[in-house]
């Protein structure tokens, strides 16, 4: 499994105590904590949430993560497909509910 789908996974499963650092082309290593990829609709920050808001029919979510997009989108009733390279990423997103997951490179 990729290193980032077992952080996720790990995490998933109950076992928060390890950092996730992250080396962007942007910017110096950080560290990120994981919880920020497993929000859920009421704790996305306001420009998700209108982003969300203006969804409608079928939704493709291009590097969804660990879903948290796709399973808002769902509750809302909506059709969503989620689309994620990594294979931990997932199996973490098929685990928490996501219908329809694509594990492919775009």
């Amino acid at each position: 499994m990729d290193l980032w789908g077992q952080a996720l996974w790990d995490y998933h499963q109950g076992a928060r105590q390890a950092p996730l650092y992250l080396q962007t082309s942007y910017g110096p290593l950080e560290e990120v904590p994981l919880e920020e990829f497993f929000k859920y609709d009421e704790q996305f920050p306001e420009l998700e949430r209108f982003a969300l808001d203006l969804c409608q029919g079928s939704v493709l979510d291009v590097g969804a993560g660990t879903g948290a997009h796709a399973l808002a989108l769902q509750e809302k009733g909506l059709q969503v497909t989620a689309l994620e390279v990594s294979k931990g990423a997932c199996r973490v997103m098929q685990d928490r509910g996501v219908k329809t997951v694509i594990q492919k490179d775009l």
